[in-house]
């Protein structure tokens, strides 16, 4: 099956009436940088392998995985072996903000290997290795069954970058769930708000707690700032805009949130290492196309 790059932007075509593929990839070739709306996540089988992330080197060995979540500019050099490819949609399948909340924290990339992680990493590769059992298996309802076990994946990872993290450690088991569920529904206002002007004031009120007490609490939840996880959403639905060229880049700013081309081009050179037109530049290049073998 062959997967088309307009540029660096990947256009993901899934097959009819699913939301994920995977691919047996054994291919020696490399991929050029590229980007794209779905998730991806790699686990090397034979062989390690090597993912460059926003400039940063990811070394996989057998049975790692690296989560790459939407709008990650990365690149693959040409390696021996095998590996598990997922391209996932999880946005089209899961129609729950919650999970946003899970997929920003594991936002640009997570690694999760013996070292990283290592009280989940057997359990993450097995529930991989059952992904692609159910997948090549042909069997009936096999894209339930697939993200079946990604969700395990993506809650497991989730719960336990949590739980590492201390968030709101040192208090009763009761007022953790309040303040769990107060501050997830921060997250969730966050995600289907984040083109409007949005204020530590107000999102603090939602809590109850007061700003100061807020700031603190949402960097535990959030493992970032208030400010820095608002501008990442809004960083992230640009890239997506910046991928249709009759948009120019003061829309672009405009339709995510930000007053200010200055704060734009300012924010958006912090978080993807490069200019909004110099992104765009690299999407509107020579198309290409990468041809991986057919997942049969």
């Amino acid at each position: 099956m062959a997967l088309n790059l307009d540029g660096s932007y990947e256009q993901i075509k899934f097959h009819d009436y699913e939301s994920v593929l995977l691919y047996n990839n054994t291919q020696y070739e490399t991929y050029e940088p590229h980007w794209h709306a779905s998730t991806e996540i790699i686990m090397p089988v034979k062989g390690d392998y090597t993912i460059i992330c926003n400039g940063t080197n990811y070394y996989l060995k057998e049975r790692d995985i690296l989560i790459i979540t939407p709008g990650t500019v990365h690149s693959i050099p040409a390696c021996h072996g095998q590996r598990y490819i997922f391209l996932a949609d999880f946005f089209h399948y899961i129609k729950s903000d919650c999970f946003s909340t899970i997929q920003a924290a594991l936002s640009p990339v997570t690694l999760i290997n013996g070292n990283t992680l290592p009280e989940i990493h057997d359990t993450c590769a097995q529930l991989i290795s059952s992904c692609a059992e159910e997948y090549f298996g042909e069997n009936r309802f096999r894209e339930t069954a697939v993200f079946h076990f990604l969700v395990q994946l993506f809650l497991l990872v989730g719960r336990t970058l949590s739980d590492e993290s201390a968030v709101f450690h040192d208090i009763s088991p009761d007022k953790k769930r309040h303040y769990t569920e107060a501050f997830s529904s921060v997250c969730e206002y966050i995600h289907q708000h984040y083109a409007e002007n949005l204020c530590v004031d107000t999102a603090a009120s939602m809590t109850g707690f007061s700003k100061y007490h807020f700031l603190r609490l949402f960097k535990q939840f959030a493992g970032d700032t208030f400010y820095h996880y608002v501008n990442a959403q809004r960083i992230y639905h640009a890239c997506l805009l910046l991928s249709d060229p009759e948009k120019n880049i003061t829309e672009v700013a405009m339709s995510c949130g930000f007053h200010s081309i200055s704060s734009f081009l300012r924010i958006f050179k912090l978080q993807k290492g490069c200019t909004p037109t110099e992104f765009r530049r690299i999407h509107n290049t020579t198309n290409t196309s990468i041809t991986l073998p057919a997942s049969d």
